[in-house]
């Protein structure tokens, strides 16, 4: 698997042709529509990033097999705490995370596509209760600047308080999703430590990889950097992004 930037599409080529083999007993409905394009996938570590749609459907309650962080590419979902029946609705141009162990019901009406990234350890239990039992929404506007560090440089699990209304962490400290605000910065060559994935907002972002050509990135560019990956950085403008890191 190479160290590389992957830039991604909400439209990648070939995208809809071919639907995803699905289990008709994990829904309360008619089994829905849905596509996958994975453009990054890490078996032994549970790490996948990608796009995915479906049509209108109703999930079986349970568990939540992973944690995910989502962005809304287009569509809204509401999503349904087993206990109570109340449901936090997510819409288009939001980011969104359920953690994984919550106990919840997915239910779409109308047709939904979002880029993912997910983090499900084969070799790591089921924790005993989620840390917060609802959905978490890094915020997308009125973020104040932050202390913390452009993410790609660390942004450690101990900044982001798992009950922030912005921010989330796992109980492990191996995936943690939020929002982040900045001032123009630049970076020389670093490693990169945990795997990032970047919704660019405001602002504008140049990486470069060690003996690659320059990418650049502006506001509704996607981006997924994995562990590994060396590369320098510029920032320009104020900088305004959601995200999600991975620590394996």
């Amino acid at each position: 698997m190479g160290e590389k930037i992957i830039q991604l599409s909400s439209d990648p080529a070939g995208f809809g042709e071919l639907p995803d083999t699905l289990d008709a007993q994990i829904f309360d409905s008619q089994a829905p529509v849905q596509h996958t394009h994975m453009y990054y996938e890490d078996e032994d570590n549970g790490v996948y990033v990608g796009v995915w749609d479906t049509t209108s459907m109703v999930e079986s309650a349970g568990p939540y097999p992973c944690n995910e962080f989502m962005w809304l590419i287009e569509g809204e979902a509401a999503i349904e705490n087993s206990e109570t029946g109340e449901a936090q609705i997510a819409r288009t141009g939001e980011a969104f995370v359920i953690p994984r162990g919550y106990d919840c019901r997915w239910r779409q009406r109308g047709y939904l596509r979002k880029f993912f990234v997910i983090l499900e350890p084969p070799s790591q239990p089921m924790p005993g209760a989620p840390v917060v039992a609802g959905i978490i929404k890094p915020a997308t506007t009125g973020v104040v600047a932050s202390a913390d560090q452009f993410p790609l440089l660390g942004v450690a699990a101990a900044q982001l308080p798992p009950l922030s209304p912005t921010h989330y962490c796992d109980s492990t400290g191996q995936f943690c999703a939020g929002s982040w605000t900045g001032q123009p910065f630049d970076f020389e060559s670093v490693t990169v430590v945990d795997a990032v994935f970047v919704y660019l907002l405001e602002g504008f972002l140049s990486l470069q990889e060690e003996g690659n050509q320059r990418l650049d990135f502006g506001p509704g560019d996607a981006f997924f950097v994995p562990a590994g990956t060396v590369c320098s950085g510029i920032g320009q403008q104020q900088i305004h992004l959601c995200y999600a890191k991975v620590r394996v």
